[in-house]
């Protein structure tokens, strides 16, 4: 046994008992302007559906609960403080999600139609009965304008186009700010199901996307898509511009006061394919830059979201684009590019997720962003779905060696110390079948709100059948009882964050021995409780050689690396007569 490390069983419960001083720390390398941090406590293998929401002042966080109930949703309301989970109506399975700027409401399709959810409640409102199609909406900072692409009102034809509609939901009155609107499909430029229009965050204007006509009064019909803004005060509407080429739009953003448009371009690459760029249109001049980064056709941009003051775009892109930390691998980041200065931050550091070499409509990491850009939320997908793209593993975040399923991005505090994380050995020794127990001190001396995380070093998760529990007082449990066939070595990672920025590591190798432990069943390959004729089976061929014994560790209760005909003979009586 280590020096440090005493190992007590008692009723087939390991208790670990730190002496001789507590392990050495490591404080984790973390770059100098953001910091991610994870908003759950340690497993990527779950499956991860894109929803989440934030509010412009960074708080509410909405983001997806159980991946086996679809209609929790789980809401930060303060960092440090345990996510409150919040069940929702069923809906539709793909969908969009908006928070209110006040983060009062979160705004949804439902099975009953489209409305919202009150957050402080969970009481839902039906605003449109029976919606269909209405995942591209958008809705101003308090809630009260929604403007979408929907069916027009009752009378029109049961297969007219979509087409883009305004809704007052103070008063419920509908407005149809478009009537000639063809169908997405028959649209190159917007894809299948349309481009979703936005709303400025004061309500003045709401930005669209279509070729003409777009009203009976128009006559001129175009190919490419153009940009128009409709002023919702007297109800006209104006051309900006018009996207050259037969370039496609997606994921549309619109700052606070109608100024700034930003959007991800797609357009065909020279020889074949496509390539997609971050753009950003000037409404005011009509000023439109197809490419914020540049060089897209080496190292396209995904993303691009316009921040509500309109100072910034939060964008995901290969580029090697800020040389105070740089992005040599090419692999895709988060930046910030700031519109006046026409510099960029770069926010994210990982490997794996999307890298060079693989080009089309790839899903990116769909950001979610503030007001003012300072927090960013993240969905860190395992695996893309999409048949034009390929994530080619998850992405390992560099300062932590870590994956992070759903996360969000924090500048880090100049000035601040990283938090101390204390409690944990570095060394624990444990037989299968018994209960594990490790628990986590945090202390952070700038007085800063603490998350922990854990995961098995190299794997995108804990080991199979632990967790780690974050109770939000400053402390943190790992609990695990390995069952017999995971004899073995771990390493698991504990991480402890702040608010500021700060990230503190350690690690801790857990051993777990196989067999012979109290309240182990011979021949339980599985240590369900039960031996069946199949475990039987494995334990003769482990006794004759064919495979090593840790494939059974339950057959070899003696922990000798050979199973005995002895051995064997208790395996057999224990399918006869049960486990003890």
């Amino acid at each position: 046994m280590s020096r440090g490390l005493a190992l007590a069983r008692n009723m087939g419960a390991a208790v670990i008992v730190v002496t001789g001083g507590t392990p050495a720390l490591t404080a984790a390398t973390t770059r100098p302007t953001h910091a991610v941090i994870p908003l759950e406590s340690g497993t990527h293998s779950r499956v991860v559906g894109d929803f989440d929401a934030v509010a412009e002042a960074g708080l509410p966080i909405v983001y997806g609960g159980d991946p086996r109930d679809p209609t929790e949703v789980l809401i930060v309301e303060r960092p440090g403080e345990r996510p409150r989970s919040l069940r929702l109506p069923a809906g539709p399975a793909t969908t969009m999600e908006r928070l209110a700027g006040d983060g009062r409401r979160l705004f949804t399709s439902f099975a009953a139609g489209f409305g919202y959810a009150n957050l402080a409640t969970g009481v839902t409102e039906i605003l449109i009965p029976g919606a269909v199609n209405y995942g591209k909406f958008d809705i101003d900072r308090t809630g009260r304008w929604l403007a979408y692409l929907g069916a027009p009102p009752p009378g029109a034809a049961a297969d007219a186009p979509p087409q883009v509609m305004l809704l007052d939901s103070q008063s419920g009155l509908r407005r149809q700010i478009t009537d000639r609107l063809v169908h997405p499909r028959q649209t190159p430029c917007t894809g299948q199901l349309g481009v979703p229009p936005v709303v400025s965050a004061d309500g003045s204007v709401v930005v669209f996307v279509a070729p003409s006509p777009i009203r009976a009064s128009d006559e001129a019909r175009t190919t490419n898509c153009r940009v128009w803004v409709y002023d919702v005060a007297d109800g006209e509407i104006r051309l900006v511009a018009e996207i050259p080429e037969v370039g496609r739009v997606r994921r549309p953003a619109v700052d606070g006061e109608g100024r700034w448009y930003s959007f991800a371009l797609t357009k065909t690459r020279p020889g074949g394919g496509t390539v997609t760029k971050p753009a950003l249109l000037d409404l005011n001049s009509g000023t439109l830059i197809e490419s914020i980064t540049g060089d897209d056709l080496r190292y396209p941009g995904f993303d691009a979201v316009v921040t509500v003051d309109g100072k910034r775009i939060v964008l995901s892109s290969m580029a090697d684009l800020d040389p105070d930390v740089g992005n040599t691998d090419h692999n895709m980041e988060t930046f910030a590019y700031d519109i006046d200065a026409r510099t960029f931050t770069q926010m994210t550091d990982t490997t794996g997720g999307v890298e060079p070499g693989v080009s089309g409509l790839c899903a990116a990491h769909t950001p979610e962003v503030s007001g003012s850009g300072d927090v960013v939320v993240m969905t860190y997908y395992s695996n893309d779905p999409s048949d034009t793209c390929i994530y080619l593993r998850p992405p390992r975040h560099n300062s932590t060696g870590m994956y992070y399923p759903f996360a969000r991005i924090v500048p880090k505090r100049a000035g601040k110390h990283p938090p101390t994380l204390t409690g944990l050995p570095a060394l624990v020794e444990v037989r299968a079948g018994e209960a594990l127990t490790l628990r986590a001190t945090g202390v952070d001396t700038d007085g800063d709100a603490l998350t922990f995380f854990a995961q098995e070093i190299d794997q995108v998760e804990l080991p199979r059948g632990a967790v780690i529990e974050d109770h939000y007082d400053g402390s943190a449990s790992f609990r695990w009882q390995p069952r017999l066939e995971q004899a073995g070595e771990y390493v698991v990672r504990f991480a402890l964050f702040d608010e500021g920025g700060g990230e503190t590591l350690h690690d801790v190798r857990i051993r777990v021995a196989g067999g012979g432990g109290e309240g182990a069943c011979a021949g339980d390959c599985d240590g369900d409780g039960q031996v069946v004729i199949d475990e039987v089976v494995r334990a003769v061929e482990l006794a004759l050689g064919g495979q090593p014994a840790v494939r059974c560790a339950a057959a070899d209760s003696d922990g000798d690396g050979q199973v005995t005909v002895d051995e064997l003979i208790a395996a057999a009586g224990a399918a006869l007569r049960g486990c003890p």
